[in-house]
């Protein structure tokens, strides 16, 4: 099957209004490049340098318990929302949104996390002309770990703007990433556009003062190049997965309760052939992973988990159910929560 590039380099940049999780996950020790503290309550801040334009950058790294130096491991990347956050660390905006449960399932997990420490509270985690190179930095950051521990494999994990991110990433880099887990996901920026229904003075301003409307091809393009799931489906025939939304997620509501808020593509639950014409969008029909599942038996492989009653949060990942997921040991499909979440449709 032939997979779509979807590059962002050269293009200008966006923003879409989001909140993020101000919590933070422990307290923050920090290490010089190259220490390897083991503990999964408090992160070692590892600094890199862009190999773009040598900016200054910096990860939060948790070792799991148990951890073994001369072992491999899985890398787990965590991609926050945005937003500030009261705590900076050198080499950054702190990342420290991560969810406490995360730290604590992977480090049971016996995996490698680690929380990117962006350059901006936006961004997206694409390369572009006004927020620089974050889809690199990303990239940039799992190579400097790897050049620190044996990594077999990487698993990104986004919320909120951090699914953007994870979805873009894995789509037009599908050999380096093994699997992806999405909280609060954003699948079809346009339709987000939508839903705000205005455009949003910051949203302008990290766009260098452009927003999408018919007739505004770059950041048209913008807009669909960070859209894959979407717009290029096919391109994760090889990449499980697992996604989580709630019910009362009014910042971004892919979901079972309030979808359709604009025109109904989820590209996960149900297919439409509508568009959000006034944000510019190309039309097209949606092909969901579902289809795509009964199609190619075997694969697209995904998980997607409704919780009623939860609301914009990276807390509704269940890490004992997202490990199981990409080690095998759960189903696909949909499924609705309390955990163990009830199916509701098995995949074919």
């Amino acid at each position: 099957m032939t997979r779509t590039r979807i590059g962002t380099a050269a293009l200008v940049g966006i923003a879409v209004l989001l909140l993020v999780l101000t919590s933070t996950a422990g307290a923050q020790a920090t290490a010089p490049a190259g220490s390897r503290p083991v503990a999964s309550g408090s992160p070692a801040n590892i600094s890199y340098s862009s190999s773009v334009d040598k900016f200054s950058l910096s990860y939060l790294q948790w070792l799991p318990s148990g951890f073994s130096a001369s072992h491999s491991h899985t890398l787990v990347v965590f991609l926050h929302g945005m937003g500030t956050t009261t705590n900076r660390v050198k080499g950054g905006i702190g990342g420290d949104t991560i969810p406490p449960n995360l730290v604590t399932g992977a480090s049971a997990a016996g995996v490698i996390l680690i929380s990117l420490n962006t350059r901006t509270t936006s961004g997206f985690y694409a390369d572009t002309a006004c927020g620089g190179p974050q889809e690199q930095d990303v990239l940039d950051a799992i190579n400097h770990e790897k050049s620190l521990e044996k990594v077999s494999s990487v698993v990104l994990v986004g919320f909120s703007m951090g699914t953007v991110g994870a979805l873009e990433i894995a789509a037009t880099h599908p050999s380096l990433v093994s699997g992806t887990a999405l909280a609060g996901p954003l699948t079809d920026l346009f339709e987000e556009q939508a839903y705000l229904g205005a455009p949003i003075p910051q949203l302008q301003a990290d766009l260098c003062g452009q927003y999408p409307a018919p007739g505004n091809t770059s950041t048209i393009a913008f807009y669909k190049s960070l859209s894959p799931l979407r717009f290029a489906p096919t391109n994760f025939s090889s990449i499980p997965i697992y996604i989580t939304a709630g019910g009362l997620d009014t910042r971004a509501p892919n979901n079972f309760g309030l979808w359709p808020y604009a025109m109904a593509n989820s590209t996960v639950v149900n297919s439409s052939c509508r568009f959000a014409s006034s944000a510019g969008e190309p039309s097209g029909c949606t092909t969901t992973l579902s289809s795509l599942a009964k199609a190619h038996p075997g694969q697209y492989r995904f998980r997607f988990v409704y919780e009623g009653r939860a609301v914009h949060s990276a807390t509704q990942i269940a890490p004992d159910d997202l490990f199981d997921f990409l080690g095998g040991t759960v189903g696909t499909g949909l499924f609705v929560a309390n955990f163990p979440p009830t199916v509701i449709a098995p995949a074919p």
